[in-house]
This record gives structure tokens, sequence and C-alpha cells, in this order.
């Protein structure tokens, strides 16, 4: 065997050395513009936010972060007298959250000094950064991007390689509030929490280092026969018939694991990116949907059975289902939230919007009743009952994503008519993984959710817990475009979270939490979701005026994309995540019986 050069690769050296500088010199210079440093002050606080006087206009995104400079003593040259700078200190660091005409809204980021009105701002400077390199070759790239952006509190090189872990992870970024990582595959920019704010191509010398490493050509001996696969009859799949009655296999699918401590009780038809519950007087009742279409099975004597099926007027990705039913004896209907294309023909590229869709469960059919409705939607027990008879619809808010306006939903004549909600919520808050329970006692509903990997509980806008950064870790998310057909354009990524359950667990009169918890990286992408190393059950409750924190049941590798209870146990829906094609892996109900502490 003779080991040289491919031709491809001959010819790659010779372009490279024709393109590698301005090339990588362009990596270089679109990164320095979308880090460039900005000044402003400090307008005012709000709520648990502040405003500053910075917008798109400067060229502020959405995830940018600005530092709280307080100037200090001046450095003077004793000979000349000139003054070199001065030893600046940093009160804190703020997040922008939403961006207005003339303003944006920031949130503190990590322990801050008290802030007033008038303080000085600056974009992108004094943050310390690190920089991960996963190619090898990246230390020049690294010091190129010093020299881009020199406001920065740069870790040295050979510090930051030595702390980096061997798969980008949010645990051992830590508390460095801006991260650099360098892969084979392109550059990508972490803020806070290790949340991407931005990604790049590769620079092209790391993209070339790859194409030129050397290949093993064979000369003296011809190459082994392939070895051909032996053809494997596959079964015809079976005709969708949403009105048939199907019982499905128990068995767990390939992927998944069932852990000692939960029961398996069947396979899905199709993966669940998300997985919705409701009691009835003839078993439990399931909706799944894998983006595309929505099942709905039934439980009943631990045999899980089809029951209908539906898919909606207007393509889409189905994001959320609820359930919903308004009255007593009532039938029961199915609120869904989706992601569509936006029909604007102004527009040079097709955007992302949000639509909802109500369904009704009549016999084993699923039958449309409003679509294309302008909401994301979410149910409530509002009355304690255990019957979420709410139905509230929420605005679709480009830079937050959850708009600050709710209104209730309510059948009027066939048709959904939409009154006001005045109830006070924290700005963040998702009508899709929301809940509304009395935790402390006080005979007042708190408010819980999880936003970014975080579980918050609030009484009105009083932030009264957060949870470390180990909640959730959903597969339904969305990409979109913030500003599309603008100069500031920037693409999101937003991940919609399985709500929690509250109950009395332990018959003290006092309810608890159940919610998702998981551990590994929150990095969710468009074709990979979440890459969740285990996910189980957390229980929080509020006791002595603070909240206690423990776990229920085994945890297993998959992510959660449903949760129930009734009087036998604890019902999970876990499914493997999405492939590269975008398409979840195979999903499984699980139930950890009510005896296992």
């Amino acid at each position: 065997m003779l080991r040289k050069l491919s031709w491809l690769g001959l010819l790659v050296t010779l372009l490279s050395s024709l393109f590698i500088a301005p090339v990588g010199a362009a990596v270089l210079d679109q990164v320095r513009n979308d880090f460039k440093p900005a000044s402003g002050y400090i307008i005012m606080q709000a709520g648990d936010e502040f405003l500053i006087d910075q917008d798109a206009s400067n060229g502020t995104r959405t995830g940018d972060l600005y530092a709280v400079v307080e100037p200090g003593e001046k450095i003077i040259h004793p000979v000349t007298q000139e003054v070199l700078g001065t030893l600046d200190k940093v009160k804190g660091l703020l997040q922008v959250t939403r961006i207005k005409t003339g303003y944006s809204y920031v949130v503190p980021v990590g322990k801050t000094d008290n802030l007033a009105r008038g303080e000085g701002v600056r974009r992108f400077d004094h943050i310390p950064t690190a920089f991960w390199d996963y190619t090898g070759r990246g230390e020049d790239f690294f010091n190129g991007l010093k020299a881009a952006l020199p406001a920065l509190d740069w870790q040295p090189y050979a510090v930051s390689q030595t702390e980096r872990p061997s798969v980008p992870s949010p645990e051992v970024a830590g508390t460095t509030p801006l991260v650099f990582v360098l892969r084979k595959d392109g550059l990508a920019v972490h803020g806070p929490n290790f949340v991407e704010l931005k990604t790049y191509p590769p620079p092209l010398e790391i993209a070339v280092n790859q194409l030129q490493e050397p290949q093993a050509v064979a000369t003296t001996s011809p190459a082994p026969s392939p070895v051909l696969p032996v053809p494997v009859p596959v079964p015809a799949a079976a005709e969708d018939r949403p009105m048939a009655t199907k019982t499905l296999s128990a068995a767990a699918p390939k992927g998944i694991t069932i852990y000692p401590g939960f029961q398996s009780l069947g396979q899905l038809s199709e993966g669940a990116l998300w997985a919705d519950f409701v009691a009835t007087s003839d078993g439990l009742l399931l909706a799944t949907t894998d983006g595309s279409k929505i099942r709905v099975y039934r439980l009943r004597n631990n045999q899980l059975t089809t029951v209908a099926s539906a898919e909606p007027r207007h393509p889409g990705k189905i994001l959320t289902l609820a359930w919903w039913q308004p009255a007593d004896g009532a039938p029961l209907y199915l609120a869904a939230t989706l992601v569509v294309d936006e029909n604007r023909a102004y527009s040079p590229a097709q955007e992302k919007t949000i639509n909802g869709a109500v369904f009704v469960l009549k016999d084993s059919s699923l039958v449309s009743v409003q679509e294309s409705l302008t909401y994301l939607l979410g149910t409530f027990d509002l009355d304690g009952d255990g019957t979420r008879e709410t139905l509230l619809g929420q605005t679709f808010d480009r830079e937050k994503v959850f708009g600050s306006s709710l209104r209730r939903l309510a059948l009027k004549d066939g048709q959904l008519d939409s009154s006001s909600f005045d109830q006070p919520l924290p700005w963040q808050f998702p009508v899709t993984g929301g809940r509304f329970f009395d935790l402390t006692g006080d005979g007042k509903k708190e408010v819980i959710f999880v936003s970014n990997r975080v579980l918050f509980v609030y009484q009105g806008n009083k932030k009264i817990y957060e949870s470390s950064r180990n909640m959730g870790g959903s597969v339904s998310s969305m990409n979109f475009s913030a500003y599309p057909g603008t100069n500031a354009e920037l693409y999101t990524s937003v991940t919609f979270e399985v709500p929690p359950l509250v109950f009395d667990l332990d018959g003290d009169g006092q309810n608890e939490i159940i919610a998702v918890g998981s551990t590994g990286s929150s990095i969710t992408g468009a074709r990979t979701g979440p890459g969740i190393d285990s996910a189980g059950l957390v229980v929080l409750k509020y006791q002595n005026g603070q909240f206690q924190k423990g776990s229920l049941g085994d945890r297993q590798e998959n992510p959660i994309q449903g949760l129930a209870m009734d009087h036998e146990g604890y019902y999970l829906v876990v499914t493997q995540p999405q492939g590269l094609m975008g398409v979840v892996g195979a999903s499984q109900l699980l139930r950890i019986p009510r005896s296992q502490p």
C-alpha cells in the first residue's frame, strides 16, 4: 500500500493558497461586525428588567450582552501625563430580551450591584470569554478573534483548552457568559446558560485542512469485492384508518430502554413530539403528534388502543397539544399550536408564524372546529376541580416568542370568541407550558412554568422560586427569524416545554409540583433536539417558606414529551431524539406505579 495525496487534495492545496486569507478574513469581519461594541445608558428599571437606550438601529439583537461599567481612576503616564485609560469596574451584565424602537429590555445575568438610571452600558465589552477549539488547529483563528474583538475579556487559549469538556456542555461553561466553540463544521457562539447566539461557517483554513489529510490509495492489489446486504422482507404499511381501533404492542421499541421501576404500556404508532393526557370515565385518553398528524389513544385495563387521528387543514409543524373541556358533560376538545409558513407577498423569504387549531372528539373522529387562529393555545384548570375548562390564546411576539397579550377563548355559536384575561403574568410566561395553582396555601394561585431549562414560580409578577438549570428538556422546538427581511435579521430557536403537574402527593392538603427534569446539554437544533443524558420526575414542595426539591421514581435516557398521573401511577411518554431529517424516533408509554416512593 502506498500513501499519497489525492488529486482533490492537491487541487484544494493550490486553491487554498489563493483564497484562505481573504475568506478567513471575511469570517472574522462578520464576527467583528456582529459583536462590535456600542455604548449607551440605563433608562429605568421595569419590574425584574431594565430599559437601555439601544435598539436595532445600532445593530442590537436579542441575546446581546451589555456590561454595566463604572469608570474608575484614570491611568496617567508619569512622564507625558497622557491619560492611558481608566480602571473601570464592571457592576454587572445585562442581556437583551426584547427590542423596541429607541430602547430595549434587558435582564441581569448573575449577580449585579445596585444598578441605577443613567449608568453606562457597553455592548460586548469587559465580558469574560472562552474559546473551545475542537479542531486542534484553531489557535491562529483564536488570535484573529482576539484582535478583532479586543474589548472582550479573553481567557488564554491554553487555559480554555485545558478546561473545555470533551463535548460542549453548559455545566463546564459554568459562569462564563460568552463561549466561542470552534468545530470542523463551523463556529458557534454561546451566551449565558450556554444558549446559542450565533453560528458561522468554518474558517476555510479549517475546512481545507480536513480535505488535505492524506488518503490511502491502493497501488498493488485490487480492492476486495464489496459485501452486499441480504435483502430482508419488509411488511407493507397498514392502511391508515382513523376510525379503527388497534391494540398496540407493549414491547419496547429499538432505542428505548425500560429501566427498573418503569412499566411499559405500549409503543405508539409514530414518534411523539408532544403528548397530553385527560382522564375520562372510559379510561385515560392520550393525544400525541409527530409534528404533522394528531393521534388519540385510549388506555384501559393496561391496553393501549388507537381511537382517532386527524391532520390540520393547512400544512405546518404541530408543536403542542392540550385537552379542553369547557363544561361538565361537554365534549372533549383538543387545542393545537402549529408553526406555519407566513404568507407575505412582500417578503423576500418565506418566514414562520404561529397558528392555533381546535378539534372536537366525536365518537372515533377528531373533527376540526376552527383553524388558523393567531394564537399559541393552552388550557387551564382555574376553578380547581381537576378539569381544564379554560382555553387561553397568547399572541406570538417575534422578539420574545410568548407575547404579553392573553385572551380567554370560548365557544359561541360554534365559533371561538375571545375576551380579556387580566391576570398579571411574568413576561416570559408560556401559555403552552404553564400552570396556575395555589402552592403556598395562602388561597392565591401561583404561576408555574419552565423556560430555558429553568422552573419558575411567580406570585403575580413577583418571582418566589427559580430552580437550577436542569428542568425540562423537550424535543418540540421551532426556529424563526426575529426580524425577517431586515439587515438585523436574527434566527432564534425556542423550545416548548411539557407543563408540570400539580397534586397533593402526601395528603397534607398542600399541593406539590411534579415536573420533568433532565441532565445533559441544552443545545437544541432544528434537526437534533436537546442532548439529554437522562430524564426523570422532579418534585417541589413548599415548606417553611421555601421550596424543597426531590425526585420521583427512576431516571431514563430519553426526553419526556408527556406527563400525567392517576390513582395507579405516573405516566410518561418518552421519545428518542430527532434524527438528521428532523423526524422524532420511536416513542413509548411508561408508568411508574404509585406504590413506588
